[in-house]
């Protein structure tokens, strides 16, 4: 009988919440393994929007601030959303075209928060929460210690850009990539970047940096803008 391992068939069955369900049922059950009670899910807050979007766009964070376990999936559908990353996905999106601040400073709407949260995938490394301030230590421990499941994570949703909110993360990534150095260039003004499997990685600022709000938005927007990221519209 013609035939594959009844796991494999059945995720390549699943929608993408439901292969995001399941791998994070595995998951957790190895965090429990290791002691830890506490479990917080993300991903991708609107399926359909999501990979409808013109450019599949994933934020990868360290952690979520949390005391016990969650969906963050239904925290963002309320929407509730970095400002810095709603206007980072604005600017993304128009890109060729440069918004002026004029445009994006101000309130945001929540048909503005809706609009963009639904449209990207957010994912935290590190899958059990932490407090205020990122212990880099245990973070770095969990994306070695996790690596099978962030690349599974990562991959299921063929992302076309994917944006690496801190330092560290970066620095994980080689790790779970086993990339050298070399595999990285910078844009003129500096942004670092790599292309993982075809995928371009551009490690820059978390969005809760303590930067002016336009220099933070910029930042990105310019590098993404040298690097023509609407060329890879689907």
């Amino acid at each position: 009988m013609d035939g594959c391992p009844v796991g494999f068939c059945l995720r390549g069955k699943m929608n993408l919440t439901e292969k995001e369900n399941e791998l994070f049922e595995r998951w957790e059950s190895q965090c429990r393994k290791h002691g830890e009670n506490r479990f917080v899910k993300d991903g991708a807050a609107d399926l359909d929007r999501f990979e409808k979007a013109p450019l599949k766009l994933v934020f990868v964070l360290k952690e979520a601030y949390a005391d016990e376990s969650f969906d963050l999936r239904e925290y963002l559908r309320e929407p509730n959303l970095y400002p810095t990353m709603v206007r980072w996905i604005e600017g993304i999106l128009a890109l060729p075209d440069l918004k002026p601040w004029s445009e994006l400073d101000g309130s945001l709407s929540k048909v503005r928060r809706d609009q963009a949260v639904r449209q990207i995938v957010f994912m935290n490394v590190k899958k059990n929460g932490g407090g205020p301030s990122a212990n880099w230590k245990e973070i770095r421990s969990a994306m070695k210690r996790d690596s099978d499941f962030i690349r599974e994570q990562l991959a299921m949703y063929k992302p076309d850009v994917v944006i690496l909110c801190g330092s560290d993360i970066g620095d994980g990534l080689e790790d779970l990539y086993s990339i050298s150095d070399d595999a990285w260039a910078r844009t003129d003004r500096g942004i670092w970047h790599c292309t993982v499997g075809g995928v371009l990685h551009v490690l820059y600022r978390h969005p809760a940096a303590r930067d002016p709000a336009h220099m933070k938005h910029y930042g990105l927007i310019d590098a993404l803008h040298e690097l023509h990221v609407w060329e890879r519209r689907r």
